[in-house]
């Protein structure tokens, strides 16, 4: 029980601490999603907010952390 409460606590916090850096990237190179008539945000958005959470799990899965 230890080992998914400690796996879960440390993808959390990776993702928490990375999550910054990927919207300041999305930012800086354009990645984002822009406002149309068919979006329901209502600001430009970054795209790319699932690599965070498959970069913190493919580390965590393959025991780096």
């Amino acid at each position: 029980m230890r080992t998914y409460f400690f796996t879960y606590l440390c993808s959390f916090l990776l993702t928490m601490v990375t999550t910054p850096l990927t919207i300041w990237f999305a930012r800086k190179f354009n990645i984002m999603d822009r406002i149309s008539a068919r979006k329901v945000h209502s600001l430009p958005t970054p795209r790319i907010g699932g690599v965070v959470i498959f970069i913190s799990t493919v580390i965590l899965k393959a025991g780096v952390l």
